[in-house]
């Protein structure tokens, strides 16, 4: 080759290695793009016979496909990374290719390879003593062990990074790192522990004038604080996330922000602002089409109809949210399925070098048992009957798989028992008690409680490693046993649990298909469960609609009047002033609101005691009543105290007018078990807008001119005096 030539390929190195880096700045911001320049990379690195760019156009695809879920082209593009870096002894692409390969099965739930891939990026960074990829296999397996709740390990590997971290300029990096140990003490609750690692974040943030990092930490903090109950300090966090995420346009942290701020509401008894709150996350989350977010802040807003007695609102939003979850849930069963469908594929893939006809076998194995598996999930979910569902689950797994026992068991969290609903013994439907989630020697509480499957195809010899002793249904026979738990999320439900007499009488695909049928059984009877919890609440609509509605009226009722004399109370005095107020503005005429204590009402009580004294006030508001206009209003504000609210009034001898026809009428005595008692009126009078335009300022120049009144002369008015 001459020496143009080569400047020529130098020139073309270049430009590949470009190519490689753009594709590497697409990937989680937008992998298509970053799959066209990869492969424009990798075709240009073949033309050119540059193995370096080769390996690393291949790691791009990967990381591309990995990002969307493409899972088996994405392993076969890094695993000719991998092989491309180690030919050339690579030992940073190699690492590189190594931490991609941990996250793609984390992604697929295989988390044991995960870590042995991560674990040798670990190896290799420590043995080249490469500072930059050893933070990264710190942060990686404090990743991998956070999602696993294993937060002691987690928190130790993120610790680690953040040693090195601190002698280095990448702040981002540090940042990152910070929050996610301050997560795993939230997880803890250790809430002082998070708090202060939220703040640390917070501040490195802010330093590097991160806003989306600044966003995150704030959020972090708000949740924090409402933990806590300190909803002050919340509510301010949360409201900063809030701004930030709306100068940035980040709708999904826009989202979270708003639900946030509605949950904390509620929590404080604000339910008003919390509804004003969820309904604004409702329709961001529609918008953004974020179904998580809108089934939150659907159930939420049933929460506040069901606190508000509008159960029909209440149901509505509630089947909203009841849709959305069976979406979501039906969503993680497909993820779920499809994982093991990627990981079926790709043991079939490792198997191909040896022998081409077994690996066609085991394709088409792990094709019909998808096929089978997507049959027996539409046959389990078609029904939203309990037992149709039980009888469903046990007729499709006893089709495949022979079993001596069978149960189904659900677990009721409040109490902490486990029912076995559906159990078959020797072909026969047999009853069981319910078992508390403690009992010693149970399998199905050992499962709940640690999440995890049970298989032993030697029960006698492997029992010991999990429960003390043996109990339950022909212990003394049972030599094979599976139970899968059943989840929803990160919930555990109940279990499903077939076993056999026979040694050796299960396989891995028995396991397998246990656990698929598990995830789509898991669903269909929670939908049963909430499917029973709709039909019991339309019921109970049904049978009392109409004792809500007079329920309603009476306590309606109750809250705004006086329950001795029937007249409107204090309450709803002031809703009463405020209406005549508005009417007065509109009609420029004056409203006039007159305070009344009577006079000498003691002496009843005193003399005849407070029953004698509670029909002179009844008769007293009779008066009151007969006395005033149609259009003014009467109240009882407590005590042997009153007001009136005179509406439609030019001036002053309007209002006086009405006032001395009150003093008259009760100069006539007030006859009760045979005696005579004179009632006298003392009473201070305000005129809006001339005293004043408030209703706070009105009320009290009224109270004060009815006090000085009375110390004067009594059983008299008098207005009230700048």
């Amino acid at each position: 080759m001459d020496h143009y030539a080569i400047v020529v390929d130098k020139k073309g190195f270049i430009q590949i290695d470009e190519l490689n880096k753009q594709a590497y700045d697409a990937v989680f911001n937008d992998p298509d793009l970053g799959l066209k320049l990869s492969r424009e990379a990798f075709n240009d690195s073949v033309s050119l016979k540059y193995s370096k760019g080769i390996a690393e156009s291949k790691l791009q695809e990967g990381w591309c496909l990995l990002i969307k879920t493409n899972y088996e082209e994405a392993l076969e593009a890094l695993e000719k990374s991998l092989k491309g870096f180690k030919d050339l002894n690579n030992d940073i692409g190699e690492m590189k290719a190594l931490n991609a390969f941990g996250v793609l099965y984390s992604n697929i739930s295989n988390y044991e390879t995960a870590m042995d891939y991560h674990t040798k990026a670990l190896e290799l960074s420590i043995e080249t003593n490469n500072n930059e990829r050893l933070i990264s296999a710190y942060i990686n397996i404090g990743t991998l062990y956070a999602e696993l709740e294993k937060y002691e390990e987690a928190l130790d590997y993120y610790t680690r990074a953040t040693k090195i971290l601190k002698k280095t300029n990448n702040q981002e990096q540090l940042c990152v790192c910070i929050i996610n140990i301050g997560d795993i003490y939230e997880n803890q609750r250790k809430f002082d522990n998070a708090l202060a690692k939220y703040t640390e974040g917070l501040s490195i943030a802010e330093s590097i004038n991160n806003k989306h990092y600044v966003c995150n930490s704030l959020t972090s903090l708000g949740k924090t604080y409402k933990n806590i109950g300190e909803y002050e300090k919340a509510e301010n966090y949360h409201l900063k996330s809030l701004e930030i995420a709306e100068t940035l346009g980040d709708k999904l942290s826009k989202a979270e922000c708003l639900t946030n701020l509605g949950t904390l509401y509620l929590a404080n008894n604000d339910i008003d602002m919390s509804i004003s709150f969820h309904t604004k996350a409702l329709e961001l989350s529609k918008e953004i089409n974020s179904k998580y977010y809108e089934a939150r802040n659907y159930k939420k807003i049933s929460d506040y109809y069901e606190k508000k007695n509008m159960p029909l609102e209440a149901l509505s939003n509630f089947r909203n949210y009841h849709n959305l979850k069976i979406e979501l849930q039906n969503e993680e069963i497909d993820i779920k399925l499809k994982s093991i469908n990627i990981q079926n594929k790709i043991e079939a893939v490792k198997t191909e070098a040896k022998n081409q006809r077994e690996k066609n076998e085991k394709l088409q194995e792990a094709f019909d048992r998808v096929s089978i598996l997507n049959k027996i999930g539409q046959d389990i979910t078609s029904s939203l009957d309990l037992e149709t569902v039980m009888n469903t689950i046990y007729k499709n797994i006893s089709t495949f798989i022979s079993a001596d026992l069978f149960g189904i068991a659900l677990y009721n969290k409040n109490t902490e028992e486990i029912d076995f609903k559906y159990f078959i013994l020797d072909g026969k439907r047999k009853k069981r008690s319910s078992n508390p989630l403690h009992t010693e020697g149970s399998m199905a509480a050992w499962v709940i409680n640690n999440g995890n499957y049970l298989f032993m195809n030697d029960v006698k010899a492997e029992y010991i490693k999990y429960v003390t002793k043996l109990i339950g249904d022909n212990t003394d026979k049972t030599n094979s046993l599976i139970f899968v738990p059943l989840t929803i999320g990160t919930s555990v439900t109940g279990i499903i649990t077939i076993q056999s007499y026979k040694l050796n009488a299960y396989t891995q695909q028995h396991l397998e298909i246990i656990q698929a049928v598990g995830a789509y059984s898991a669903i269909a009877l929670e939908n049963s469960r909430i499917h029973e919890e709709i039909f019991k609440l339309n019921n109970i609509i049904n049978k009392e609609k109409i004792e809500l509605e007079k329920a309603y009226l009476k306590i309606d009722r109750l809250a705004n009047h006086d329950i001795l004399t029937g007249l409107p109370n204090r309450r709803l005095f002031i809703e009463l002033l405020k209406q005549e107020l508005r009417k007065a503005d509109r009609q420029k005429t004056k409203t006039a609101v007159i305070f009344i204590d009577l006079d000498d009402f003691k002496l009843v009580n005193d003399n005849l005691g407070h029953d004698a004294g509670d029909k002179v006030l009844k008769m007293v508001s009779q008066r009151f009543v007969s006395t005033l206009r149609e259009s003014d209003a009467i109240v009882r504000i407590g005590g042997d105290e009153f007001a009136a609210i005179i509406c439609n009034v030019k001036n002053k001898i309007d209002v006086e007018k009405i006032a001395k026809k009150l003093i008259n009428k009760f100069n006539n005595p007030f006859k009760i078990e045979n005696s005579k008692f004179q009632i006298g009126l003392s009473m201070g009078i305000s005129i809006y807008p001339d005293d004043d335009n408030t209703i706070d300022g009105l009320v009290k120049k009224a109270d004060t001119a009815m006090y000085k009144i009375k110390s004067e002369s009594k059983n008299s008015f008098i207005f009230f005096e700048k």
